[in-house]
């Protein structure tokens, strides 16, 4: 049954041109898959890389993470409690400036602050620059004022720190 079957494809014209067409098909079918799998194969290493690799960049940003946390305790947001600097033994300036304001950063370059000379509107100054009034020199900023370096002697100008004024106790809204 099969050799009938077979038997035209390979005697007759119409049979070996069939038959030659169906195997170059199925070469060129078997060629595509082989290209195909090289591809796959290929991309499925890289993919597996990129992971270890990106596994590797996580476990570095979780570490990183992990010790900006452990340090969070040693930043002070708003200043240290009860420490005494070299700024606090040092004399309040007498001259007729004004501190209005500190932005302090840590590198010291970014650190400005907005002084007020003779009652004019202030000016923002950074360490080493000369107030033109005055004639004084920026020595440092700190956390709570200006360290001044007048004629080579260092003062401080402090921030002003208005009191707190309580009331009393509220009235009740019956009354």
């Amino acid at each position: 049954m099969i050799d009938e079957l077979l038997s035209p494809l390979f005697t007759t014209e119409w049979g070996r041109r069939t038959g030659l067409t169906a195997a170059m098909t199925m070469s060129i079918l078997a060629l595509v898959i082989f290209v195909h799998t090289l591809f796959t194969f290929y991309s499925d290493i890289r993919l597996t890389q990129s992971h270890t690799r990106h596994s590797e960049n996580s476990l570095q940003g979780n570490n990183q993470l992990a010790y900006l946390i452990t340090q969070l305790p040693e930043w002070h947001l708003f200043g240290k409690y009860g420490v005494v600097e070299q700024s606090a033994i040092l004399p309040v300036t007498s001259l007729q400036i004004r501190l209005i304001g500190v932005i302090k950063s840590t590198p010291e370059k970014f650190s400005r602050v907005i002084i007020s000379e003779e009652n004019q509107p202030g000016k923002i100054y950074s360490t080493g620059d000369t107030l033109p009034a005055t004639g004084v020199r920026i020595y440092a900023i700190t956390e709570e004022g200006v360290v001044l370096n007048n004629s080579g002697r260092l003062e401080k100008l402090p921030l002003p720190r208005p009191p707190l004024i309580f009331q009393g106790m509220p009235k009740p809204l019956g009354e």
